[in-house]
């Protein structure tokens, strides 16, 4: 029936459910496979899973989310540019080309329209986000993007500015912790690391 698209077990649109797992590290998965593949949702779909999820969970769930995101960005982006931070620090106008530029490829892949308003590599970024994908998911890339780049500890300030429209700053405090250095991207979480039900066949459970 109309308006009862939802599975009785787990509360997940039925529609969603059948495409994916949102697991505890903050990545998506296929729930008929275990592989690794990442799923790409449209804003509305990302919105009612995280909707539904927060009342299952509670709001707790949303910081949660956003430093699994962080870990996540942060080891991934830290694998790339490892040996080349001296680099960038010595040539920080280009770093500043790079930085823009990476943002107007996310916004072109659906992670909303992402504006700097304030940028000192190594030291401190503002960014404005229009309609993101969701603001805690999308702070949470963005903070471990910079520590990731720039080898750092920072903290994170995600503010409302209007409907639709967000604030995310970014300052450092201090250098990466050693320990990070050898840190790899987060496994696959375990069964109980999922958002489902426990029966619910249709997300792995």
């Amino acid at each position: 029936m109309p308006g009862d698209d939802k599975c009785s077990l787990c509360g997940f649109p039925r529609s969603i459910r059948q495409k994916l797992v949102w697991a505890a590290d903050g990545g998506l998965y296929l729930p008929a496979r275990r592989s690794e593949r990442l799923i790409m949702l449209e804003q509305e779909e990302i919105s009612t899973l995280l909707a539904e999820g927060t009342r299952l969970r509670g709001e707790e769930l949303l910081p949660t989310l956003r430093e699994r995101r962080r870990e996540f960005s942060r080891e991934q982006v830290a694998s790339q540019v490892r040996g080349l931070r001296r680099f960038l620090l010595r040539h920080r106008p280009m770093v500043k080309g790079a930085i823009k530029a990476a943002f107007g490829e996310a916004s072109y892949y659906g992670c909303g329209n992402i504006s700097v308003t304030r940028l000192h590599p190594g030291k401190e970024m503002e960014l404005k986000a229009r309609h993101p994908y969701h603001p805690h998911l999308l702070a949470g890339d963005m903070w471990g993007f910079w520590e990731g780049l720039f080898g750092v500890e920072a903290l994170l300030f995600l503010n409302r500015v209007s409907e639709g429209e967000w604030s995310i700053v970014v300052k450092t405090v201090g250098k990466a912790k050693s320990r990070l250095a050898g840190e790899r991207p987060p496994r696959r979480p375990e069964r109980g690391g999922w958002l489902s039900g426990r029966c619910c066949a249709g997300l792995g459970g």
